[in-house]
């Protein structure tokens, strides 16, 4: 078995389930089945069908559509006391914002959720000496986390990215959407087309780890903020997420054709 689990097209923990995998790992799992000649070839036959289904599949999802959002997760120092009191301590901290429960992820009905760009910023008390740009490093940790179906997620690892370095202005913070010149671009411009959505260099999805770090220098300048810059002053950390989604779940190749039929129905232009 060893020899045909090496070749298996999709790695564990794909977002998708195909009806002629529940039958290949069932007769994988019956080794007398497997031992004989008739076993070897209905595997073999199984294995056949599979690669086809997902060559098929790929070739459907490469042209299903997606569409765009805006989220923000909301971290207080009420509710999360324990990124806020590391921060303060380090001037570092991890935050995620979480997948589940789906009523309060942002996007209950969002699948296949992929990150753009992103936008922070602190709100807290007023500093004791005047700042206005407020420098924070951001760094994605590679635990993917997608919702798969209905009611069930998937997570996937992918390498970790660099830190981006962001700034936001103290004296004039989001209270609905950043601007456009406010994001920060989380996704190459090579990783953002819909073709990728379903490869290994596709976006990273949103619900994930991330590093968060507020420098602070005597020398400070570009990136970097001043000794006087009081973390402790910070009560709320904001995260907002332009994402790219499908607002719907093909779980077939019928279900990828009916949605696409019925996008085109939408827009035929």
């Amino acid at each position: 078995s060893s020899g045909i689990n090496a070749e298996w097209p999709l790695r564990p923990g794909t977002l998708w389930d195909f009806n002629v995998y529940k039958s290949y790992k069932s007769i994988l799992a019956d080794r007398h089945l497997i031992n004989k000649l008739t076993g070897v070839a209905e595997v073999s036959s199984l294995f056949a069908n599979l690669e086809e289904q997902v060559e098929q599949f790929q070739s459907c999802i490469q042209t299903f559509h997606h569409s765009q959002s805006t989220l923000k997760f909301v971290f207080t120092k009420a509710k999360n006391p324990d990124i806020f009191a590391t921060l303060e301590k380090t001037g570092e901290a991890v935050i995620r914002p979480n997948l589940l429960p789906y009523e309060a992820n942002g996007c209950p009905n969002c699948y296949n959720v992929r990150l753009l760009e992103i936008y922070v910023e602190f709100t807290g008390q007023a500093q004791k000496t005047s700042i206005d740009e407020i420098y924070v490093n951001v760094k994605y940790l590679g635990d993917n986390e997608f919702r798969r179906g209905v009611n069930d997620s998937v997570r996937f690892v992918q390498l970790p990215g660099q830190p981006k370095s962001l700034s936001f202005s103290s004296r004039h913070l989001v209270t609905s959407n950043p601007s456009d010149d406010q994001w920060q671009y989380f996704c190459s411009k090579a990783e953002d087309n819909s073709d990728s959505l379903f490869v290994q260099r596709a976006c990273k999805s949103v619900y994930a780890s991330y590093y968060i770090n507020v420098p602070r220098s005597e020398h400070h300048g570009i990136g970097t903020n001043s000794l006087d810059l009081d973390i402790s002053k910070f009560e709320e950390f904001n995260f907002y997420a332009k994402i790219q989604y499908w607002p719907t779940y093909p779980e077939s190749m019928d279900g990828c054709l009916r949605a696409r039929t019925e996008y085109l129905r939408k827009h035929p232009n």
